[in-house]
C-alpha cells in the first residue's frame, strides 16, 4: 500500500536561490532539497550571474534576496523582463520597513 501523496510524482519545482551570502544559499539550498516537491538547481551571488543561470538552466521559481552584492532583487525582476523572461520571483528581506 502507497501512502505517499499523489503530488510526489510531479516532477519537482526547480528553484535558483540568488544571494550574496554563501552560508545563506546553502542553507536555504539545503532546506528546500528536503522538501518533498523542490529541488534547488542553481545558486547564484550576484545580478548577473543569476540572469546567465536563468538562460542556461530551466527553471520554475527564483528565491532571491532583496540586496545582492552590486545589486538587488529589483534589478533582478527588471533585468528577466528585458530579457522577455517570465520566471515566478520571491523576495526575501530582512528589513522590517515598508520601503523594503
Amino acid at each position: 500500500m502507497n501512502l505517499r501523496p499523489a503530488f510526489d510524482s510531479a516532477p519537482a519545482k526547480r528553484i535558483l536561490i540568488v544571494d550574496d551570502h554563501p552560508v545563506v544559499r546553502q542553507g536555504m539550498t539545503l532546506s528546500l532539497n528536503s522538501i518533498s516537491g523542490f529541488s534547488v538547481c542553481g545558486q547564484a551571488g550576484t545580478v548577473l550571474e543569476a540572469l546567465k543561470l536563468v538562460k542556461d538552466t530551466p527553471i520554475d521559481l527564483i528565491l532571491s534576496d532583496l540586496e545582492l552584492e552590486g545589486g538587488s532583487g529589483l534589478d533582478l525582476i527588471k533585468g528577466l523582463r528585458q530579457e522577455k523572461i517570465q520566471i515566478p520571483v520571491v523576495i526575501l528581506s530582512m528589513h522590517d520597513e515598508m520601503l523594503h
